[in-house]
């Protein structure tokens, strides 16, 4: 369990990781736990790829560690990578939510909103936070910003990257609309 080992020190951490995983060396979360362990507490994003790396190669069709491995991909600008990764894991588990929102937001960065309404337009909602990255690329202020207000009467803003969109949004909804009391509120 990733609490646990955050509350141990990085060595017990990693004592700990490579003791389960001798006790149950078939068992590939162990070393996604421990890609996770290197990549969030020791920036170590190369040891952490080569992890997953190894994951995936022994279990193909282990969608953790594919989504992991679009996250790692995606912090170190190889969007392809990323990509790639990210629609393997929603391949293998259509609900994964953030590996959904990493492929809206790399083919946002790509430009290619087609493929980014695709990933929106499953939700089947008519105002979705999928939407957001979509709207702001194209400069529909007012649609974007009721989507923020939306998503945060929701209560469905989970990220410092969501927060920030979601202000952007709002920002630009009250310059469009005048509605700076809203927006203030």
């Amino acid at each position: 369990d990733y609490a646990v080992l955050t509350a141990s020190t990085g060595l017990e951490a990693l004592e700990l990781l490579d003791r389960a995983r001798k006790l149950d060396p078939l068992e590939p979360g162990h070393d996604v736990t421990k890609a996770l362990f290197l990549w969030l507490e020791r920036a170590d994003l190369q040891g952490a790829n080569a992890l997953l790396v190894d994951v995936v190669k022994r279990n193909p069709r282990y969608q953790p560690a594919f989504a992991r491995l679009g996250d790692v991909h995606m912090l170190t600008g190889q969007l392809a990578k990323s990509i790639r990764h990210n629609e393997r894991a929603l391949a293998l588990d259509p609900s994964l939510e953030m590996a959904r929102r990493n492929l809206i937001s790399s083919y946002v960065d790509l430009g290619d909103l087609v493929a980014a309404r695709q990933l929106v337009d499953d939700e089947g909602f008519d105002v979705s936070p999928r939407q957001l990255q979509v709207l702001l690329r194209e400069g529909a202020w007012q649609q974007a910003g009721e989507v923020a207000y939306a998503s945060l009467a929701a209560g469905s803003v989970s990220s410092t990257i969501e927060t920030a969109m979601n202000v952007a949004a709002i920002r630009m909804h009250a310059r469009t609309t005048g509605d700076f009391a809203r927006a203030q509120a």
